[in-house]
């Protein structure tokens, strides 16, 4: 609202929309893993999928405090950190990814299939929430 009826705003209106959709985004992520776990009646938890939730965690964390720090960004003595933080925790997510997904194909390959259909899609949503939230630090960043 105030966006609307604020003549100037402290930051260009643009870049206060998209990174209001970036939010948006990763919250519809993070909410799509959860429907996931419902959808798919997932009973046991795979153990990579346990590293995810915590890489999905500390980037959100970082962002929290991150967007603390948003308002004094050039006097902030974390923001830089956070936002590169974000990006690490996106790197590592990368190559879990890749981990995880080989291991679907090679370690249960024998398993049910729909095992290993269920936990691809799962990963899939997961690495998308990463992503996700290295584009809200990237256009925290940029702004």
């Amino acid at each position: 609202k105030r966006l609307a009826t604020d003549f100037i705003t402290p930051i260009e209106r643009d870049d206060i929309i998209e990174l209001a959709q970036s939010l948006d985004n990763l919250i519809d992520y993070i909410e799509d893993v959860a429907l996931c776990f419902y959808m798919y009646r997932v009973s046991d938890m795979h153990e990579h999928a346990r590293e995810f939730a915590k890489l999905i965690k500390k980037s959100c964390k970082a962002l929290e405090k991150a967007m603390g720090d948003f308002r004094n960004f050039k006097k902030s003595k974390t923001f830089n950190q956070l936002v590169i933080d974000v990006n690490a925790y996106e790197e590592e997510a990368d190559r879990l990814y890749m981990k995880v997904n080989r291991s679907l194909y090679d370690d249960d390959r024998h398993d049910d299939p729909l095992h290993v259909l269920r936990w691809t899609q799962i990963f899939d949503r997961m690495e998308k929430c990463c992503d996700a939230c290295e584009h809200v630090a990237d256009t925290m960043s940029g702004i």
